[in-house]
């Protein structure tokens, strides 16, 4: 974190009790897409420059179609926020949101790439019962998302990952403003 945890900037310490904080997605898991769909388009505009009009014209398509994917993925990725207030956290994606009172958020992991709260009791909503659902989708065999403890808590509905915002620990105020709204984490924070 740029500052300790016990240090708040004047705009931290003027903070009301409606302010939300909020985090997207972090910058580099922001711009991945891109490193790979860019690569991508470029060579099937150069293959579609460098080919006859018949042979080039499903190439350049193609291309278009590539970006509008990406396009709507980026969108999607955009619209993902984790917000911190007074009240708790709340994490929003795509078809699903989860929340949790700071009082019933008794844990905070910091295991990289494993970030996330836990709650006391069960998440109430239809955001922590789809995630419950999908806690085992891997990408490839053995390379699920979630590790054998985090499946088990999102079983349980009592985990919210927020491991694509945990960029914000490190180089932005996340921590601070944790630490702010649910000092029993703060001790968490101090040992990362």
């Amino acid at each position: 974190m740029r500052a300790g945890v016990g240090q708040m900037t004047s705009l931290h310490a003027a903070a009301t009790d409606t302010e939300i904080r909020i985090y997207h997605i972090s910058p580099w898991r922001r711009l991945a897409l891109w490193f790979v769909l860019v690569p991508m388009i470029v060579g099937l505009i150069w293959l579609g420059a460098n080919s006859g009009p018949a042979e080039g014209k499903p190439l350049w398509i193609t291309a278009a179609l590539v970006f509008l994917i990406g396009l709507s993925f980026q969108i999607i990725i955009d619209r993902a926020r984790l917000e911190l207030s007074p009240d708790g956290a709340r994490l929003r994606q795509t078809g699903y949101a989860l929340k949790a009172r700071w009082s019933d958020i008794c844990e905070l992991r910091l295991s990289p790439g494993r970030e996330g709260f836990v709650t006391r009791e069960p998440m109430q909503g239809r955001g922590a019962g789809l995630l419950a659902s999908f806690r085992g989708v891997a990408l490839t065999p053995g390379g699920q998302f979630y590790d054998p403890e985090q499946r088990e808590l999102l079983s349980q509905r009592r985990f919210i990952p927020i491991e694509a915002f945990a960029w914000h620990l490190v180089h932005g105020n996340m921590g601070e403003d944790v630490a702010r709204f649910a000092p029993h984490l703060a001790h968490v924070l101090l040992r990362r």
